[in-house]
Formats: structure tokens, sequence, C-alpha cells
């Protein structure tokens, strides 16, 4: 993080950095496996809801940028999401975006304790159950970030706090100085065409 000249590295270079990154989650996924296997063998899975996420990504170059908290770009905000609740979760893959602040009351669903009390976000049982309960749209995809202290001058974030929300298949970025961009996840996943350009931005102004 934060080597002079990155944006200068070679492809070679960059693949290096990636295979780094890579091993570091190889080894963190072996050491989820001992722990899993361990739980297992003590019969507590049957009695565990487990949840493995991450609370942001990593950038090789996209939009000329390296490392995290300079942005709010799809590679740092797409974080893994793997549910595991005994009898709750039939191993299907959810393809609607969801956000993490919806992760307390799906667990207080998945527990059957989501009537105790109120927790911010809506329980995403409902996406892969379909009649679990009350049919609730997760939460849009929320995020910010603000200028950290290593930022370089021409990173986005630089130009004060952004923020973001991913709503169906729509990526909305307001940045610091109200620049804003627009990008259609689904046709171009790499963020590659600001459709902000197109419109009248003038009002959030």
């Amino acid at each position: 993080a934060g080597k002079p000249g990155r944006k200068d590295m070679t492809d070679a270079e960059t693949q290096i950095e990636r295979n780094a990154d890579d091993g570091a989650i190889t080894y963190l996924d072996g050491q989820i496996g001992e722990r899993l296997a361990e739980m297992d063998r003590r019969g507590l899975l049957n009695n565990t809801i487990i949840i493995v996420t991450a609370d942001h990504g990593e950038q090789f170059g996209e939009h000329d940028l390296y490392d995290h908290g300079n942005s709010l770009y799809l590679p740092l905000l797409q974080v893994p999401l793997i549910v595991i609740a005994p009898g709750a979760t039939p191993g299907s893959r959810v393809a609607v975006p969801v956000g993490l602040r919806d992760l307390g009351a799906t667990i207080l669903d998945l527990a059957k304790l989501s009537g105790t009390g109120t927790i911010p976000g809506n329980s995403l049982l409902s996406l892969w159950q379909p009649g679990a309960g009350k049919s609730v749209a997760p939460s849009p995809a929320i995020a910010s970030v603000r200028p950290a202290r290593f930022s370089s001058t021409t990173d986005p974030a630089a130009k004060g706090e952004m923020y973001s929300v991913v709503d169906g298949r729509f990526h909305y970025i307001l940045y610091g100085d109200v620049r804003q961009e627009l990008y259609d996840v689904i046709a171009a996943p790499a963020e590659s065409k600001d459709l902000a350009t197109a419109y009248d931005t003038s009002a959030a102004r």
C-alpha cells in the first residue's frame, strides 16, 4: 500500500500484487476451513449461523487506482457474503445486490428472533426462501469514504467525502466536489461508461 509509482507498474508487477492478495485470501480460507472442521467435530454446525463477509475490496489498476479507501468503484464495494444457517440456506446464489446494512435483521430472522425488537435494515431471508415470512426488498447498498491521510491528491476521495448507492442495476457516485457518475453495472460491469454525462444533474447541486 502506498508504494510510489504504482500507477507505472507493468502488467507483470501488477500480477505479482494480485498474486500476493490471492495468497492472503487463500491463507484466510484455510484458517476458516480449520475452524469449521473443528466446529463440525464438536457437533456445533447444526446449531450455528455462519456469515463470511469483508469490509472492502481491493483495486489493481481499475480506473488507474490501487489499494482501497480512495474511491467507491465496484472493486472496492463488491465483497464476499456467504450465509450458512441450518435448514435455512439451500445453497443458492442471489444475484440481487445487497448491502451489509441488512445483515443484522437477517441474523435475527434466521435465529427466529425478529419479533423481539427493531433493528435497521431488512432481512434478506426471502431472497433465497420465497414465502419465508414477510417479503421485503433489500435496502439499497449505500457506501461512503472520507479522504485518508495517505490519499494522493489525484484520488477521487481527495476531493472530499464521497457517497454511492447501488440499487438494482445502477451505481450512482457523488464526489465531494458534487461531481456525479452513474453506471449500469449489468451492461458495463467494469464501469467504463459514465451515464451521468447524459443527464442534467444541476438539481443535485
